[in-house]
């Protein structure tokens, strides 16, 4: 080349090199001359903020036709200041240190050098960008072969130590992996290559990293969209098979364990992300690839304490994904909820399912719901972050949640205003029986049970309670509001279970009130009076109370069935009561009442909480004969007169447990009270 330095300059910035004149580059290079460093004069700041306008200037006319300069103005040659040949001076250097390192093992060394000149900075201006980019390739391309070297020497010793890549990492002796490591150390093979991780990483993971594509990204029958939990299996699995061997080498004392194998995994997971990419694509498989995302990150956080690369992050940050996959898991949710209520068993007891729970037997409904909503919550433990989990309880929990109790508050709305037996809906039984209403009521009230018992279950866990504070809910969790609302509509249903038993047997005790044949004309006690059976109409309201206790029985159980059997105790001994005080009896006719009442308190007798003790007091006194010492008229002289000891004395006999005035009350309800 017999271009001067100012000539190469300008050349330089008319007509850059391209990218394949690497070779003439060099020799450019390597010929050119360079003026004395010595003999160059040293300049001010300002004076090269002068040559710098002036350069720029020459480089902006670059280009323009000769009839647009004036004819007149002389080209002025390149300046040369010292900046320029500095830089000059030590690009030569670099390129005779990588043509004469033939050996490739300072290639770290000249990564240094390369790393120092390309920070250099030509003050002038004047040094065409060109030289360091062309140089720039050259150590690139150096560096490249070099790692390509380099590469091949680690898969052979991978090959000769552990028989790589179908390795046992427990078959080695710690010496192996001590001098495998010691190797490794000796080539620089634990430094980073191009992709940004180890060297050695780069050729441990070729072998699992084409075995992932050729399975799942090329068109072999494994390579499944719908089936993302095949690639996943996959991975884990080759995790667990490898675990061994960077464990091994933690011992060691290499590079921490934690970080060559959370590397490993993060270089596979890389994979994994264009196979992300591909199927969120298709809207049919967009939830199940994100369930199956968030066990695989869970599994690989349980496992391999790989907790920093978010698979689930980069499939949502995808355009529009994250929005459409909401929308799919409430599309889905709505689904299966719709499917719930429009089931024909949805009402049918799962009675194989009575024993989990300790208040009422649940409805097929019940069950399905409760699943359903457990489900969800599974997903939700599994977003890792808070903004994931608060969208996905609004649109996948508490909305279904608020079109299922609004479905069952149309039941119980639609019963809270009717007198009529007949409800809406499913919640209509085919067949029609005396007990039908209160089995309606029943299963009505198991399901806004078994709702507020799940909320109870679930109110506590840390997520719920941190959006409920997030929703202005100081120490309550997101269902606050639900949860009020369904306690409300679960004691209207339980007061619904009583009216419907009332409406059920009122009747018949009316009819039994109506029969008024206790004033019979005193007869002589004999034995077929003592004896006389039960009145038919008392047998009608035992029957129906029996049919009534069993269908409870069968419906609920625990202290739902214990509350319900005592309300109901209370408005029966009420009603007998109430006959008591609007009748009178003669002591045959208060003989025969008895007899009757004891029919219906034998149906109650399994529930021991229930005494009726103003009822069976009340009879008692019906039936109260004290002979010919003292008849009814003077007994209740004596209450009247305060003869405490013998009014005491004859009630605690009969064990009547009233107050002396209820005791007049009832007494006054016999005949004999008003007879001369």
């Amino acid at each position: 080349m017999n271009l001067t330095f100012s000539d190469f300059i300008d050349l330089r910035i008319r007509q850059p090199y391209k990218r394949d004149e690497l070779t003439k580059f060099v020799q450019d290079i390597e010929q050119l001359q360079l003026p004395d460093f010595d003999s160059l004069p040293e300049i001010t700041e300002e004076e090269k903020q002068i040559i710098r306008e002036d350069f720029e200037y020459k480089k902006a006319r670059i280009g323009l036709e000769d009839a647009w300069l004036e004819a007149s103005e002389a080209e002025e040659p390149v300046p040369i200041l010292r900046d320029t040949v500095v830089i000059l001076m030590e690009v030569k250097d670099f390129i005779k240190k990588v043509k004469d390192d033939t050996s490739d093992d300072n290639i770290f060394a000249l990564e240094k050098d390369w790393h120092r000149l390309s920070t250099k900075e030509d003050q002038a201006g004047i040094l065409p960008n060109c030289i360091l980019s062309m140089t720039e390739i050259l150590f690139t391309e150096k560096k490249e072969s070099a790692q390509q070297k380099l590469k091949e020497i680690i898969r052979e010793r991978l090959k000769l130590d552990f028989e790589w890549p179908s390795l046992d990492g427990n078959k080695y002796a710690v010496s192996v992996y001590k001098s495998f490591v010691d190797y490794l150390r000796s080539v620089n093979a634990f430094s980073n290559g191009n992709s940004g991780h180890p060297l050695f990483l780069e050729v441990f993971v070729e072998p699992y990293a084409n075995q992932f594509r050729y399975h799942f990204m090329s068109k072999r029958q494994t390579n499944l969209i719908s089936k993302p939990e095949w690639f996943y299996e996959y991975l884990l699995k080759t995790f667990r098979s490898l675990r061994a061997f960077f464990l091994n080498l933690r011992k060691c004392e290499a590079d921490s364990f934690f970080f060559l194998f959370s590397d490993f995994i993060l270089m596979l997971n890389d994979l994994v992300k264009e196979k992300l990419s591909h199927i969120a694509k298709y809207d049919d498989y967009l939830v199940h690839l994100t369930h199956e995302t968030l066990h695989y990150t869970v599994h690989l956080k349980q496992y391999f304490g790989s907790d920093h690369d978010y698979l689930i992050d980069f499939l949502f940050c995808q355009p529009s994904i994250y929005d459409k996959w909401l929308n799919l898991e409430a599309q889905q949710m709505n689904a299966k909820l719709n499917d719930i209520k429009s089931s024909k068993d949805a009402w049918d007891m799962a009675v194989d399912q009575a024993n989990d729970y300790n208040f009422t037997v649940p409805t097929k409904t019940t069950i399905r719901f409760r699943d359903m909503m457990e489900s969800t919550y599974a997903t939700l433990r599994l977003l890792p972050s808070f903004k994931y989990k608060r969208d996905f309880f609004e649109k996948v929990q508490l909305e279904p949640l608020q079109q299922y109790v609004q479905w069952l508050q149309s039941f119980y709305e639609a019963h809270e205003s009717s007198q009529s037996e007949a409800l809406p809906g499913s919640l209509q039984l085919g067949r029609q029986n005396e007990t039908t209403e209160v089995e309606r009521m029943c299963k009505l009230y198991s399901n806004f049970h078994l709702l507020k018992n799940w909320i109870d279950d679930y109110e506590d866990e840390e997520i719920y309670i941190e959006i409920g504070s997030h929703y202005g809910h100081k120490e309550h969790s997101a269902f606050f509001v639900m949860k009020n609302r369904i306690d409300v509509l679960k004691k209207g249903s339980f007061r619904l279970i009583l009216r419907a038993a009332i409406q059920m047997l009122q009747p018949l005790v009316n009819d039994y009130a109506d029969i008024d044949t206790w004033v019979i004309k005193e007869q002589p006690l004999n034995v077929d009076i003592a004896t006389s059976p039960v009145s038919s109409e008392i047998l009608k309201i035992q029957s129906s109370l029996r049919n009534l206790i069993r269908t409870l029985e069968s419906l609920l159980s625990g202290a739902s069935l214990r509350e319900v059997i005592y309300q109901l105790g209370i408005i029966v001994g009420n009603w007998f009561v109430k006959i008591i005080m609007s009748h009178q009896f003669s002591l045959r006719g208060g003989i025969q009442y008895t007899r009757d009442i004891m029919q219906i308190l034998l149906e109650f007798s399994y529930y021991p909480l229930l005494t009726f003790k103003k009822l069976t007091s009340s009879i008692e006194l019906l039936s109260l004969d004290l002979g010919k010492e003292m008849t009814i008229r003077s007994f209740i002289k004596a209450i009247k007169d305060d003869n405490h000891q013998v009014v005491d004395q004859v009630l605690k006999e009969k064990g009547i447990e009233l107050q002396y005035s209820e005791v007049l009350d009832v007494l006054y309800r016999r005949v004999e009270a008003w007879k001369d």
